[in-house]
């Protein structure tokens, strides 16, 4: 996720058993005078033990983004 800004990261909402990930820049200008755009959709399958409803995510500095949740009781 380093290519992207925390504006430019929407982590969806859980579809079914699925948290689903959608990264998305327009194009920019590169350092050699041409242009780069970039888009990424991940799908992550769940464990049936976690809490849906604890799901955050956070972008660090070094462009890893942090997903928690907290398991069921």
């Amino acid at each position: 996720m380093s290519f992207f800004e925390p504006k430019e990261i929407e982590v969806s909402k859980v579809i079914g058993d699925c948290l689903n990930f959608h990264c998305q820049h327009e194009k920019r200008s590169d350092v050699h005078g041409g242009t780069v755009s970039r888009e990424v959709n991940r799908s992550y399958r769940l464990p049936d033990d976690l809490d849906r409803n604890t799901i955050k995510s956070h972008l660090m500095q070094n462009g890893v983004l942090r997903v928690t949740a907290k398991k069921r009781h």
